[in-house]
């Protein structure tokens, strides 16, 4: 064992040859078109149930996929009860 190396494991250093391995290019990249609403939305599917051989890249778009549908349910059921409280507070006057 190499003295210098000895309190960072092998993945700092480039990722070792490892096929999964994603750099801070990679992740940035990957963030920046998830973040761009009609695209990103559409690529997560791509990366997540196409041939993408990065298994990294395919779990994290899946978690994405998973927390982003879970959003949309809270988000519209926020919008159902604020609509109903609405409703009534406009016909209770």
């Amino acid at each position: 064992m190499n003295p210098n190396n000895m309190h960072q494991p092998s993945h700092f250093h480039g990722g070792g040859g490892d096929p999964n391995f994603m750099t801070f290019k990679d992740w940035f990249i990957t963030l920046a078109i998830l973040s761009l609403v009609p695209c990103g939305f559409i690529m997560a599917f791509v990366w997540a149930f196409g041939s993408d051989p990065n298994e990294t890249r395919r779990i994290f778009s899946k978690a994405y996929l998973v927390v982003m549908g879970i959003s949309m349910v809270l988000g519209m059921v926020i919008g159902v009860l604020y609509m109903v409280a609405l409703m009534a507070a406009a016909t209770s006057f």
